[in-house]
């Protein structure tokens, strides 16, 4: 997977980030076991996240430690729909981190996004209202889980 991106500090600088470098969509990896490895790192760490420290900053000078949270539940959740090739709808991202069980939740839904992209012809054609290729689809997902809890 190329990984290239520029992201906000929360200085208002930006920062450019390169990472490891794997043609993805050459690639026989499957996205549902990238997933599956970005999700058993993401997961505790969202787990583990203090009340307290959500209205902390983050390295993206956009998000808050809860506006990020919510912005990569609203992912894991759209992102399913996207694996079956149904509209997804990031038009609003609900507060999730003010519901009860918002930790445990998450971890449910980041296995089923796992499972959605494992399904048969999840990975083929194109993906959603998005119109690109399900793989590439994929791929977004991955780097955000990834990212995000980085």
């Amino acid at each position: 997977m190329t990984y290239d991106d520029t992201h906000s500090g929360t200085d208002g600088t930006r920062t450019r980030v390169d990472g490891p470098h794997l043609d993805f969509e050459n690639s026989e990896a499957r996205v549902s076991d990238l997933l599956r490895a970005a999700a058993e790192r993401a997961v505790p760490l969202v787990e583990g996240t203090a009340d307290d420290s959500l209205g902390m900053p983050t390295p993206c000078a956009e998000y808050d430690v809860r506006a990020l949270l919510n912005h990569l539940y609203a992912v894991v959740v759209n992102f399913q729909a996207l694996a079956a090739k149904e509209p997804a709808d990031f038009s609003e991202i609900p507060d999730r981190t003010a519901a009860p069980g918002w930790r445990e939740g998450f971890a449910v839904e980041t296995g089923r996004l796992v499972e959605a992209w494992a399904a048969p012809g999840a990975e083929e054609g194109t993906s959603g209202a998005m119109g690109l290729p399900a793989r590439t689809v994929g791929a977004m997902a991955l780097l955000d889980l990834t990212v995000h809890a980085w």
